[in-house]
């Protein structure tokens, strides 16, 4: 689902954060620890606001990449 961005936020690509696949090949990789880094905010990062069950499907997602 898409949600509408404050004002002061814009969609914008960037090549600054990995690739899934790249993650999920991380040796101390954690799907628990990637569902909490995705519900906390930050400040590059437009507020996604996702439920701990998306977070935690998003992480399990990546799991799957290795």
């Amino acid at each position: 689902m898409v949600r509408d961005l404050p004002p002061t936020q814009r969609r914008a690509a960037t090549d600054q954060a990995p690739p899934f696949a790249t993650i999920a090949k991380i040796p101390d990789f954690d799907a628990g620890k990637i569902a909490l880094f995705l519900l906390d905010p930050h400040p590059k990062m437009p507020n996604m606001a996702l439920s701990r069950s998306e977070a935690a499907d998003i992480a399990a997602y990546i799991a799957t990449l290795k």
